[in-house]
């Protein structure tokens, strides 16, 4: 009788922990940053597709300045992410480095800083500048992953985020590799328009999802 209450208080417990983890890591990319983040991308991609087409050649096309852009666009919008996390009111108990909000980083890391260096070695080794298209597919794939493998207590909408980055990643790096005419382009405008493509619209599209949701939960049910 004991050891049949004893698991079930367990049992319990685990349930309550999983809903906490996955309520923190919901929270883990902000609504309105994911908004703010998207947009940020799609003009960088647009300013990279207008500087291709006027200057062609330039200071732009070269690896070390796609990295150093594209990880300018990754500082801001995880500083804003931040900032909007942090004024968040938290629930009573649960400060902002939780042990759900540890356990969603600890199962990030491995496949974001391992694909994200990789990508930077590439594009900053030799004849990087023209393997800037398949950077941004690594980088898709990495982050791709990196979201699947919170997948045993991520919310549904974050685990179509991560499917859908892997998909892009492949159907981009088969585009690359059988499809001449995206030759035309300069590789770093290919890359941009890649990365502005994924990170730009399906966080905008994500973040839209969020905020209504997050809306239409907080508004008052009225009874027939």
């Amino acid at each position: 009788m004991m050891g049949n209450l004893h698991q079930e208080a367990v049992d319990h417990l685990q349930t309550i922990r999983g809903l906490m983890e996955r309520a923190t890591l919901y929270r883990a990319i902000s609504g309105p940053a994911a908004l703010f983040g998207g947009a940020f991308a799609v003009l960088v991609a647009a300013c990279f597709r207008r500087v291709g087409r006027s200057a062609g050649e330039g200071d732009l096309s070269s690896g070390a300045s796609f990295v150093i852009i594209w990880l300018a666009v990754l500082a801001v919008a995880s500083l804003i992410n931040l900032f909007l996390l942090c004024r968040r009111p938290e629930r009573p108990g649960e400060g902002f480095w939780s042990r759900g909000m540890q356990a969603a980083l600890q199962a990030l890391w491995p496949a974001l800083v391992g694909t994200g260096v990789l990508g930077v070695m590439i594009a900053l080794g030799k004849e990087g500048e023209s393997r800037l298209p398949l950077v941004a597919v690594l980088w898709m794939l990495g982050y791709g992953l990196a979201l699947l493998s919170t997948s045993s207590f991520a919310p549904f909408s974050l685990r179509i985020l991560g499917y859908s980055f892997v998909a892009a990643s492949l159907v981009s790096a088969m585009a690359i590799l059988h499809f001449s005419w995206l030759q035309d382009f300069e590789p770093a405008v290919s890359a941009s328009l890649l990365m502005g493509a994924t990170f730009g619209l399906f966080h905008l599209f994500y973040g839209a999802i969020v905020v209504l949701s997050r809306e239409s939960r907080t508004q008052p049910q009225t009874s027939p």
